[in-house]
């Protein structure tokens, strides 16, 4: 062997280790960057509930006295604009929901992790029927979710 082979051959095995080293550094990198991806998603979902929640905290005194017959014009004008406050709301969750199941569908989060974490939670809002109305197989805006509970759900697979 000569001098120019050796030379190269430590050069090669040189960039072989560089190359792997990075390799794992990058590999490291992704699992922070996808577990920071699961953090906000799971945070983003936790906000829009929780504020689904308070609109209907917000609600149940309005609706007590609706149900006693003491329901005033004041009381009237106040449930309309609490259901349009909760409508949004729910389109927020719904939304973050979407977003969630489409990191999901492109594998930017961990497959299993969020099938365990958010199985239950995504069949009750496909099956709930007050939220029926979002679910159409042929109108929805909700794909990815639509996409993910069929996933998860179609015993025929």
């Amino acid at each position: 062997m000569t001098i120019f082979e050796v030379i190269t051959l430590i050069l090669s095995i040189v960039a072989i280790i560089i190359s792997i080293i990075s390799l794992s550094r990058s590999s490291e990198a992704n699992k922070i960057a996808m577990g920071n991806l699961e953090l906000e998603v799971s945070k983003a979902i936790s906000e829009t509930t929780r504020r689904i929640q308070d609109i209907s905290l917000t609600a149940a005194p309005i609706l007590a006295r609706k149900s006693k017959g003491n329901q005033t014009a004041e009381d009237n004008h106040m449930l309309t604009t609490i259901e349009k406050t909760l409508n949004c709301a729910i389109e927020d969750n719904l939304n973050a929901y979407e977003e969630a199941c489409s990191k999901y569908l492109d594998k930017k989060i961990d497959k299993e992790r969020f099938k365990k974490n958010y199985i239950i939670s995504i069949r009750q809002l496909v099956e709930k029927k007050e939220y029926k109305k979002y679910f159409d197989g042929v109108t929805s805006r909700y794909k990815a979710i639509l996409k993910v509970y069929k996933e998860w759900e179609d015993l025929e697979k």
